[in-house]
C-alpha cells in the first residue's frame, strides 16, 4: 500500500516519507525497483536504538490511546529476530541515525543527514 501511495504522490515533486520497518530485504528490493521504474529518488533512513530503549518505549506506550504506531512490546522479539540488515543498500542511499535521544533530536539528526546527502547529490549532479 505504501509503495502505491508513493508512486501516486511522486508526481507532486515533493519529498515523501514512508514510515515502515522495511525489515526484510525483499520489501526493500521491491520498493527500490518500483521507485527506479518510476524515476523516484530513494533514500533509506535506518533509525537505530539499543534494545533496552526500544523495550522502554514500547512499555511506556502500552495503554495509551491515540498512538500512531502499531508497534507493540509483544512484537519486539519477533521484529528483531526477523530483521535483515540492509547491507545491500548503497551507502549513498542509506543513512543511519541514532534514535536513543529525544524525538526532536532524532528528527534534527535525520533532517541534517538528508540535507547533507542532498548537497552531495547536487554537487555530484546525479539528481538522486
Amino acid at each position: 500500500v505504501l509503495r502505491e501511495a508513493a508512486a501516486a504522490l511522486s508526481s507532486t515533486e515533493q519529498g515523501l516519507v514512508l514510515d515502515a520497518t522495511y525489515s526484510r530485504r525483499r520489501h526493500r528490493d521491491a520498493l527500490r525497483r518500483d521507485c527506479a521504474l518510476a524515476g523516484i529518488p530513494l533514500c533509506f533512513i535506518e533509525a537505530r536504538a539499543p534494545r533496552r530503549i526500544l523495550h522502554q518505549r514500547l512499555r511506556a506506550r502500552e495503554g495509551r490511546s491515540g498512538e500512531v504506531s502499531d508497534a507493540r512490546i509483544e512484537d519486539l522479539t519477533v521484529v528483531l529476530w526477523n530483521w535483515e540488515p540492509p547491507n545491500e543498500l548503497p551507502a549513498a542511499d542509506h543513512l543511519r541515525i541514532s534514535t536513543h535521544h529525544s524525538p526532536e533530536d532524532t528528527v534534527s539528526q535525520a533532517l541534517t543527514a538528508l540535507a547533507r546527502r542532498q548537497a552531495t547529490v547536487a554537487a555530484a549532479g546525479t539528481g538522486g
